[in-house]
């Protein structure tokens, strides 16, 4: 049994939500007010939250380099870095976290030309598989067969690639053409920021 082409036979995509039809109802006018200040503070709030936004990436962007050079001169992996503020005897940490973004199945063999002889010591495929909202009659019948011809019909898989912690750790020690080359396939959670 090809385990691939079982699987594959029971993936599922993701769809979009579906816009609903909310209706505007009536309000007096205090509420009316309270709802004109609070999109008000909304926009504000939103307004800060894209500056804070800004000020993030070009910290970790600084970050990053900082990080990087620190692990190719000490050949040391480290996970976070101190940033100095501009107030004496004050920083900020950048943390990394082991985290990726699911790798679509499809990107395989773009990664593996990138890793000829250790794909596997960097990167594994995880599958989360799901039973169908099934009846009573459906579970029976699950639990008396569940054949390759059949396996769609009970489950949902979806799979996806992910880097395993030797790549994290042993990033910074690949060629910077492979590197660059993963850039739009492997991409690392955004770091975050600790300010205390």
């Amino acid at each position: 049994m090809d385990l691939d082409s079982v699987l594959d036979s029971a993936s599922t995509k993701k769809e979009g939500s579906k816009k609903s039809n909310i209706p505007t109802v009536k309000a007096g006018e205090e509420l009316r007010e309270i709802v004109t200040s609070y999109k008000e503070v909304q926009q504000k709030i939103e307004s800060l939250t894209a500056k804070l936004k800004d000020m993030g990436e070009t910290i970790i962007a600084n970050a990053l380099e900082e990080k990087e050079k620190y692990m190719i001169e000490t050949g040391t992996f480290i996970k976070s870095v101190k940033i100095p503020t501009s107030k004496k005897d004050e920083t900020v940490t950048v943390v990394w976290s082991d985290w990726y973004s699911k790798i679509p199945l499809d990107a395989k063999e773009e990664i593996q030309n990138n890793f000829p002889d250790n794909y596997d010591s960097y990167f594994e495929t995880n599958r989360s598989i799901k039973v169908k909202d099934v009846t009573e009659d459906d579970l029976k019948e699950l639990i008396k067969r569940v054949g390759k011809d059949d396996f769609a019909k009970f489950f949902e898989v979806e799979r996806w690639i992910s880097p395993k912690t030797r790549f994290t750790e042993d990033q910074h020690k690949l060629p910077k053409d492979v590197r660059y080359n993963l850039n739009g396939l492997v991409k690392q959670k955004t770091p975050s920021i600790k300010t205390k």
